[in-house]
């Protein structure tokens, strides 16, 4: 079924840590005793009882001065816009509330399922949307670029975004290696950096969505990027009980369907409409587990109603 036929309607980095003992304004707390409202510094917030924080303390982050949890190793904890984020050492990247290895960049592609499942998608969004010839695309935290380069037979261009250094100085490699001209690597991170310059006709990801906090936040973000014919293809999980990547991995257990299409269409997406694209199967503790994953498509331009299915 192809986009159109039918749903007319649904259509970080890191900071310098400044301890709150030094640094204060002389306005800091200033007429408190008189009854004047307190005052801290440009790029200070109150924190009572202690007096005046950095704005980019993750000890006291944002208006609550909220501690910001940090990962278990090779990463520390950021304050940036009031909000609390992960910077994670060089060499690793974030993958969820961890910091992974850059190292498993280079086998990645190594495991048949991986390179199997992005096939897949590939041929669903094939299916789905209309005169992919000419479409300029961008894969969101393409990994090694996997599903980009699925896609790339079938497409004008291919821009591939990541976050980890790792996965993207293997995204270059493959792509030296082939030879194709029509192939970018960018790195780019949607909850710290500015949208890239130009506007995409396509916007995938693979199994990418489960790993950001904020998903309306990012789905507005990937909006932005799409111009008015354009349409975005993300695939992830359904909905699970947490098992698949277990409780010490912080991310989304799935996604429902009609939850996460009511976040599409408030994010200005139209012509929302749901597939199972695949199945991945996981021995847990000796038995084998079940995970659908789906394929989501929505348009960029508008439509009347809000229905998806």
């Amino acid at each position: 079924m192809r986009l159109g036929e039918r749903w007319r309607g649904l259509a970080v980095v890191g900071f310098l840590s400044i301890g709150l003992a030094g640094g204060l304004g002389a306005a800091c707390g200033g007429g408190k005793g008189g009854g004047d409202v307190a005052a801290c510094d440009p790029g200070w917030h109150e924190c009572a009882p202690d007096g005046c924080a950095p704005d980019t303390s993750p000890q006291s982050c944002g208006s609550r001065c909220t501690p910001c949890p940090a990962p278990a190793s090779h990463g520390t904890a950021t304050c940036l816009s009031a909000a609390c984020g992960l910077a994670c050492d060089a060499g690793y990247h974030l993958c969820g509330s961890a910091c992974a290895d850059d190292a498993s960049a280079a086998t990645w592609d190594a495991d048949p399922r991986k390179v199997e499942r992005a096939l897949r998608v590939a041929a669903l969004i094939a299916d789905e949307v209309p005169d992919l010839g000419w479409r300029r695309v961008l894969e969101y935290g393409c990994g090694t670029g996997l599903l980009g380069f699925a896609l790339r037979p079938r497409v004008g261009a291919v821009v591939l975004a990541d976050s980890s250094p790792g996965m993207l100085a293997e995204v270059e490699r493959k792509i030296v290696a082939s030879g194709f001209a029509d192939m970018t690597p960018l790195r780019l991170d949607l909850a710290t950096d500015p949208p890239p310059a130009g506007r995409f006709d396509l916007v995938c990801s693979l199994m990418t969505l489960h790993h950001v906090k904020d998903t309306a936040g990012l789905l507005a973000a990937l909006r932005g990027l799409l111009g008015p014919r354009g349409v975005l293809c993300l695939s992830d999980l359904d909905a699970e009980d947490g098992s698949f990547h277990g409780p010490e991995v912080d991310v989304h257990h799935g996604f429902d369907r009609e939850r996460l299409g009511r976040l599409l269409v408030q994010a200005g997406f139209s012509e929302v409409r749901f597939r199972t694209a695949l199945v991945i199967e996981r021995e847990k503790a000796g038995v084998v587990r079940r995970y659908p994953v789906f394929l989501a498509v929505a348009a960029a331009g508008e439509a009347p109603g809000g229905r998806f299915t």
